[in-house]
């Protein structure tokens, strides 16, 4: 298991990914302590229409459109959001 600083892993994170990619594990630590580990996902395709984390583009936007039209926007404009958010 390969072992990298925060800063490190940031300057250097496509090495960090192929080395997780050949099937290694990469060990993060912050300030001195171990704080995460990078490791290949466990055969699933993340990314794929059929995995259990992705869902298809089709999908996705009908979740979308379904929520727009079920709820009613808190603001009657974008000029009365600009100025509620202007406030805060």
């Amino acid at each position: 298991m390969k072992e990298m600083s925060a800063t490190v892993l940031k300057n250097n994170l496509g090495k960090a990914l192929a080395q997780v990619a050949r099937g290694g594990k990469v060990l993060i630590k912050v300030r001195g302590k171990p704080f995460a580990v990078l490791e290949p996902s466990e055969g699933r395709n993340l990314f794929s229409p059929s995995g259990a984390v992705a869902r298809s583009y089709e999908e996705a936007w009908a979740d979308i459109t379904a929520t727009l039209v079920e709820e009613k926007p808190p603001f009657r404009n974008w000029k009365e959001a600009t100025r509620w958010a202007r406030r805060r």
